[in-house]
């Protein structure tokens, strides 16, 4: 139930204007499925992931401040948890901003054809030169067996 009430208010976030203040984050998946992403833009004042800690930054107590001065001036987030945030906003904005180019690699096909051509192709030879090395690894080592033998009787 909390599942399904989540998704409602991300679908929410990128439906209903509004202005920065309200904290909507925007959710650039909203109505796609994962394996036909295209980029688009947030609703009318839904924060992008990667702006989420700018917005953050003016609710954060410096560890440097004394907690009163934070809980007066209405800081109340840690510097850690704000640097946890950042960490995860920022990689998740990395995330959204590599996919489209990695949608693009796995269509494509020169590299498609490069990997096949090399599998193909170039481990054929690898295939029989390792069978050779064996062979002749096994000769060398019947030979040697041959002469001890010979040397001990």
């Amino acid at each position: 139930e909390s599942m399904r009430s989540s998704y409602a208010l991300t679908a929410r976030s990128n439906t209903i204007p509004s202005s920065p203040e309200s904290g909507l984050i925007c959710d650039p998946f909203v109505g796609q499925q994962i394996n036909s992403y295209t980029p688009q833009s947030c609703s009318n004042g839904a924060i992008p992931i990667g702006e989420f800690p700018n917005m953050l930054s003016r609710f954060t107590c410096q560890d440097k401040d004394p907690p009163e001065t934070c809980r007066i001036t209405g800081k109340f987030i840690t510097q850690a948890a704000y640097l946890k945030v950042y960490a995860y906003s920022n990689s998740a904005q990395g995330m959204i901003d590599i996919l489209p180019s990695l949608q693009n690699l796995t269509q494509c096909l020169a590299l498609k054809d490069t990997l096949s051509s090399i599998v193909s192709n170039q481990c054929k030879p690898f295939r029989a030169s390792m069978y050779r090395l064996w062979a002749s690894m096994l000769a060398l080592s019947i030979v040697m067996k041959v002469l001890v033998l010979l040397f001990i009787a």
